[in-house]
């Protein structure tokens, strides 16, 4: 009898190890989960930044060529004077 209770005994061990082990993998992976999410959203924060660094430059392009032509303008004037 006392060797079925030690055997059970080292059944429920193992049972328990391996329950807690399952637990663990659970945790890993939730996290694993977490960083992915995280990592998506500084993807989509980097895209956005990259948009708007795209969109200054335009506008800094647009601001160009709207100084150049008027001080071609400006020219003009000058030369009608």
């Amino acid at each position: 009898m006392e060797l079925v209770f030690k055997d059970l005994m080292k059944v429920l061990n193992e049972y328990h190890k391996l329950r807690k082990e399952k637990k663990n993998w659970e945790i890993q992976l939730e996290e694993y989960k977490k960083l992915t999410h995280e990592k998506k959203d500084w993807e989509i924060q980097l895209d956005e930044y990259k948009k708007l660094t795209y969109e200054k430059k335009d506008w800094e392009i647009q601001l160009e060529e709207y100084n150049k032509l008027r001080n071609k303008n400006n020219e003009w004037d000058i030369q009608l004077k």
